[in-house]
């Protein structure tokens, strides 16, 4: 929402009791909106989340859901907590129309919250490569040329 010439946010769920009954439960404070790029609710995309470790290299993987995303960056779940200097790869396989195409990208922990049994983690895409840039865009905009 905008309030005095700043925008601002709030993150939440929503549930449907009935059809004349919704309860909002807030999970963050209002903070003043500071992102740069137009941010779309993706509806809770399955993903997985990688990255290698130690002399030999061993690649662990953890299962995310997205909650978000940007030509940039996203907003994903996980249980485990990420680290914030050390560079992963996440994988996802966006629907469209009748088929699925594929997005990998690596990325940099920016933020993350915990709540509940949940950890939050805001992101930031780093060297992505061509195919995955235009299925984001395929997938987030439907092939719309916004730019």
């Amino acid at each position: 929402f905008e309030h005095t010439g700043n925008k601002y946010f709030i993150s939440g769920k929503t549930f449907f009791q009935s059809h004349s009954t919704v309860l909002i439960t807030p999970e963050t404070d209002i903070d003043i909106d500071k992102r740069s790029e137009l941010r779309l609710e993706v509806p809770s995309l399955p993903g997985t989340i990688s990255h290698t470790s130690g002399v030999f290299h061993k690649k662990h993987t953890l299962k995310c859901t997205i909650i978000n995303m940007s030509l940039k960056g996203a907003r994903v779940e996980t249980s485990e907590q990420l680290s914030i200097d050390i560079p992963y790869a996440l994988e996802i396989f966006f629907p469209y129309h009748h088929t699925t195409i594929n997005f990998l990208s690596s990325f940099l922990v920016k933020n993350f919250r915990h709540y509940r049994n949940i950890y939050i983690h805001g992101i930031s895409f780093i060297n992505m490569d061509p195919e995955s840039e235009g299925n984001l865009k395929k997938y987030l905009f439907g092939g719309k040329k916004l730019f």
